[in-house]
């Protein structure tokens, strides 16, 4: 009897604990599903308020509603999952999970030895790397960033547009510049297009207002206005760099010659999600003055495809277009000299293509 008793008390224990341990999982399950509407809809509001290509927004919001199933706690799976999928709309999307406990130990580390892009450009001679005089009188100028404007940059500029004073033609090498600072595309632009000239808006959607971005009509160098212009992109050109290029095509101000660039034109920004998660999404986006639009996703594309020998390429067409020297003088001071024919056919598609 008393067998029977203890059996029942077990068998009525366990039931109980399977009860609990099942009300338990609901429980848990209610909570993780609650947790993963709550997160799509704070991504899904976030992308509603910043995301600068506003025609797109319905089909992500969409998209992103479907996603019913999330491991919160699985920080790469998830950013994975959600990254894929806003990058079928927009390559710029990235989501991440932080981590908001540091080690104290290594973080000191950490940010003494990293540096932004505008520090590093600042450290390493604000990036120009090459300033010369070509054969023929043709100046050539490469840098591989816009840096921050500031006084010491502005003393740069002065520099090496100094040294290049009284060139026939310039070339600026823009292949391996990766970008920087809008005010500092205006600033350099400024020294070589006459008088107050519209260059580009930013139109920025979380605040829905645009920036004009105007020559500064205080510096003027009637030897550069006038001074014949070629730029050499390539697609390692990016951002603010392409927004140089693009400004002076579409100006009729130079002649691009390369490779189409890597195609940046909307700036991004980070924004912060529940679980300890953030998102980089475009918030503004550029506004050509002339073309209403810009080379996001497409690049510019140059009035010259060349892939190789791009130098060789501007030097003799400087040559060429300043009369300096003869075909067969450009082939002796110019290595590898090409037929440009490619570029004249180039060069008249510029109406075609505005």
């Amino acid at each position: 009897m008393n067998i029977l008793k203890i059996n029942i008390s077990l068998l009525i224990g366990c039931i109980s604990f399977t009860l609990s341990t099942a009300a338990m999982a609901a429980s848990t399950a209610s909570a993780t599903t609650s947790q993963n509407a709550n997160f799509i809809n704070a991504l899904n509001d976030t992308i509603k308020k910043n995301y600068v290509v506003e025609e797109k927004i319905p089909a992500i919001v969409a998209s992103l509603s479907k996603q019913t199933t999330l491991n919160l706690e699985n920080g790469i799976e998830t950013e994975t999952l959600l990254t894929d999928r806003l990058q079928a709309f927009d390559k710029h999307f990235v989501v991440q999970k932080v981590n908001l406990e540091p080690n104290p130990v290594t973080q000191p580390l950490v940010q003494a030895t990293r540096e932004s892009w505008s520090q590093r450009l600042a450290r390493q001679n604000y990036g120009f790397d090459q300033i010369k005089i070509l054969d023929g009188n043709i100046g050539y100028l490469s840098f591989w960033g816009f840096a921050d404007l500031t006084v010491d940059l502005k003393a740069k500029i002065t520099s090496a547009l100094t040294f290049l004073a009284g060139v026939d033609a310039l070339i600026i090498d823009l292949r391996e510049n990766g970008g920087g600072s809008a005010e500092s595309v205006r600033y350099l632009s400024s020294h070589f297009i006459e008088g107050k000239v519209h260059l580009n808006s930013f139109y920025h959607r979380p605040t829905q207002t645009t920036q004009e971005f105007w020559t500064l009509p205080e510096i003027s160098n009637p030897n550069f206005e006038k001074l014949p212009l070629y730029i050499l992109i390539s697609n390692k050109t990016f951002s603010a760099a392409e927004e140089f290029t693009y400004n002076f095509k579409h100006l009729d101000r130079a002649i691009i010659l390369g490779e189409p660039s890597k195609g940046g034109a909307n700036p991004w920004q980070w924004f912060n999600l529940p679980n300890n998660y953030r998102i980089a999404l475009p918030v503004s986006m550029a506004v050509n003055p002339v073309t209403k639009k810009n080379w996001e996703g497409v690049g510019v594309q140059p009035h010259c495809l060349i892939d190789k020998e791009q130098l060789s390429v501007a030097h003799s067409l400087a040559l060429q277009h300043l009369d300096k020297a003869s075909a067969v003088k450009s082939k002796k001071h110019v290595k590898n000299a090409i037929d440009l024919s490619i570029c004249t056919h180039g060069l008249a598609q510029r109406a075609i293509e505005k």
